[in-house]
């Protein structure tokens, strides 16, 4: 899958079972064969595997697991020992989690740098079509979008605002301050910067995974890509007809295995996990919609609700006993309906409901 000898490192977040420690999935990686050692939170990279902690998913059953420095086959199988001993041993992800990919770019000049960093801008849709909704565009504070951050976004042009910042970077600085403002970017250069001692580009996006064909294939692609995009003649999209058919999923996903050779089987279950996200957007456009529909349906109805509930305050006024806790119900789901974009589809359901009741009269109710 990986044929290049570019080297890269990966750190997986998981959740222990319940009464399992940190200490008992060292030994269990220990048992299947790892060079593998418990630590504390550090930034140190090891010449062997350590479990440790991280903020991001909690100090309590929370885990980090950090590989050191790996390098072609070699690399993937020890990933997949590893994956397969946490799942062994029960682990698990949630929504907190994520596993990073650190590809090493010590031996890349500036220019190669920005021609990595314009790939990215290009190709972010693609990136987005293989991932979960929850981590697309910069709908997670942990994985932002580096078009959006240098002034585009995700139709036909938006990657050349980008791109023309980055080809006036002089520096791996420069070429920073073009894609991202902080660490927390689908597309990393932090370690390039700094004082940092890594030398590598980090990419963020993947979702927390015990999956080994999940895991290995993502680092296979990375790989590919950062090893071919720095030898790419990316250009920018100057015209409709060169812009519109990247917003075709199909052919923006040919275009970056052919750009970036990505290996015969990764491009497989690539093709297989864009369809399986594909049906489960539709099926969240679909749930959307009828949400919207219904909403309109609901407001629809309102107008003449309202005004038989405000006139029927009018005639509560009269009474020498006023019913308060009546007439205060009737004015909360009034003022609910009267700004209906406020409130949820179910909370509006509830206020017509009770202003239907209330306005209904006594003897139909006893009917």
């Amino acid at each position: 899958m990986i044929t290049t000898d570019r080297t890269y490192g990966v750190e997986i977040e998981g959740v222990m079972p319940s009464g399992i420690s940190r200490a008992e999935v060292t030994f269990a990686l220990k048992q299947a064969g790892m060079d593998v050692e418990l630590e504390s939170y550090n930034h140190i990279v090891r010449p062997s595997w350590k479990v440790t902690t991280d903020a991001s998913v909690g100090y309590g059953s929370g885990f980090e697991l950090v590989s050191p420095i790996l390098k072609g086959a070699d690399g993937l199988r020890q990933l997949f020992t590893a994956l397969t001993a946490l799942t062994e041993l029960g682990c698990s992800v949630n929504k907190s989690c994520g596993m990073h990919v650190h590809v090493y770019a010590g031996d890349f000049s500036a220019k190669e740098i920005g021609k990595i960093s314009k790939c990215f801008l290009m190709y972010e849709n693609f990136f987005d079509y293989i991932m979960p909704l929850s981590r697309r565009g910069s709908s997670n504070r942990y994985v932002k979008s580096n078009r959006l951050h240098s002034g585009g976004g995700y139709k036909p042009f938006h990657a050349n605002a980008g791109m023309d910042r980055i080809s006036a970077a002089k520096t791996i600085y420069e070429v920073y301050n073009a894609v991202q403002s902080d660490r927390f970017y689908k597309f990393n250069l932090q370690n390039l910067v700094g004082g940092h001692r890594f030398n590598t580009i980090e990419f963020r996006q993947h979702v927390g995974t015990m999956d080994t064909q999940s895991a290995l294939n993502w680092v296979a692609l990375l790989v590919s890509f950062v090893e071919n995009a720095a030898k790419s003649k990316i250009r920018k999209r100057e015209s409709f007809k060169d812009a519109d058919k990247h917003l075709r999923a199909g052919r923006e996903m040919a275009d970056f295995f052919r750009m970036f050779k990505t290996p015969e089987a990764v491009q497989s279950y690539y093709k297989d996990r864009y369809a399986f996200f594909r049906d489960e957007e539709t099926a969240v456009i679909k749930a959307e919609k009828d949400a919207i529909i219904r909403r309109e349906e609901i407001i629809g109805n309102i107008t003449d609700l309202i005004e038989r509930a405000t006139a029927k305050l009018e005639h509560m006024a009269t009474f020498k006993r006023r019913q308060w806790n009546k007439e205060g119900r009737l004015r909360r789901n009034i003022r609910i309906l009267q700004n209906p974009t406020a409130e949820t589809n179910s909370k509006l359901e509830v206020a017509v409901r009770q202003l239907e009741l209330a306005l209904t009269p006594r003897t139909r109710r006893a009917a």
